[in-house]
């Protein structure tokens, strides 16, 4: 995939997950438009970068990127940061990068810190189960740990379902 037609996924993937936030109402002021409209810029810069480094040092691309509402899996989970995404990861060494904790925590930090509502970040390769989901912890972005969903039907915050 050419680097321009790879821009053009990554822009289209981070409308589709930005357009997920939740909208102000008409009573919030246009300061609180301000501050979603950068939110949502932030958010999209963190993921086209997240993307050039799969890209660039990886060879391989976020697909498609889908936020989650924390509150439907877990009871518990940072309140000021209720969002989550999932990325799905494709390309030819996608499934290096699902071997390397340590490149997706350090994606998922950045994803955090420069994401507003973003607490948790899970890395799928595409057209699989394999899944890594990385969250914040006391202040840090860790691994969460695997679940088995056939052993449970809730999650823990630091918990994650693993097949």
């Amino acid at each position: 995939m050419r680097k321009k037609e790879l821009t053009r996924l990554i822009s289209f993937a981070c409308v589709l997950f930005v357009a997920q936030f939740p909208q102000p109402s008409q009573a919030q002021t246009s300061q609180a438009q301000t501050s979603r409209e950068d939110t949502v810029q932030a958010c999209r810069s963190a993921l086209e970068e997240a993307n050039n480094v799969i890209y660039d040092e990886h060879n391989a691309f976020i697909g498609n990127a889908s936020a989650v509402d924390l509150g439907d899996l877990y009871s518990s989970y940072p309140t000021q940061k209720p969002t989550g995404i999932l990325l799905r990861i494709q390309g030819q060494s996608a499934p290096e990068i699902m071997q390397s904790p340590q490149l997706m925590t350090a994606l998922s930090t950045s994803l955090i810190n420069r994401c507003q509502p973003l607490s948790m970040v899970t890395f799928q390769l595409d057209q699989t189960d394999w899944e890594a989901t990385f969250g914040l912890i006391e202040n840090q972005i860790v691994s969460f740990e695997c679940t088995d969903p056939n052993q449970s039907t809730a999650l823990n915050w630091g918990e994650a379902f693993c097949p």
